[in-house]
């Protein structure tokens, strides 16, 4: 499972016979939370092992089930947007993107900043926009892989216009 990712581990662990109630509960690992039937994945990496407990009841005794969790990191995919210009003007902002595949978790934002490799270039031409990612809350890049795709600048020559 992924970073951020939630399952109704109902579906891991089955009821078996007999009518006990079932409990559900992390017994190893860290990085899952279990609140009633979801678990909650957050971490990255490592594993947790789920365990559900079924009571036992007039015709069957207590029985217990555990299921290990691999956890790894959240995918995304961030593209820095297109630009243009006209040769001696200013570059225009580009730190414009979209997450073309994946998507952020809760409260996870991102700011991305791109930039041109010879930003003083001013040649017509098209030159390819880097996006460079960075996390908040701080640390949060150890929860993702992020896959970058470049944008494109174009600078087109100024039109002189005479009489």
């Amino acid at each position: 499972m992924k970073y951020g990712d939630t399952l109704n581990v109902t579906t891991l662990l089955t009821n078996g016979d007999g009518t006990g109630a079932i409990t559900y509960s992390i017994s190893a690992g860290s990085g899952c939370s279990i609140s009633s039937t979801t678990l909650t994945v957050s971490l990255a990496s490592g594993t947790c092992t789920l365990q559900g407990s079924k009571a036992a009841d007039t015709n069957y005794s207590a029985t217990t089930a555990t299921s290990t969790i691999t956890l790894a990191k959240r995918l995304i995919t961030v593209k820095s947007n297109n630009a243009s210009k006209v040769t001696g003007n200013a570059d225009p902002n580009l730190n414009g993107y979209s997450i073309t595949s994946g998507s952020l978790y809760g409260s996870d934002t991102i700011t991305v900043t791109g930039s041109r490799a010879d930003s003083s270039n001013d040649t017509p031409g098209t030159y390819t926009i880097t996006p460079a990612v960075t996390f908040s809350p701080t640390g949060l890049s150890d929860s993702y892989t992020v896959t970058s795709d470049t944008g494109t600048l174009t600078i087109s020559s100024h039109i002189v216009t005479g009489k």
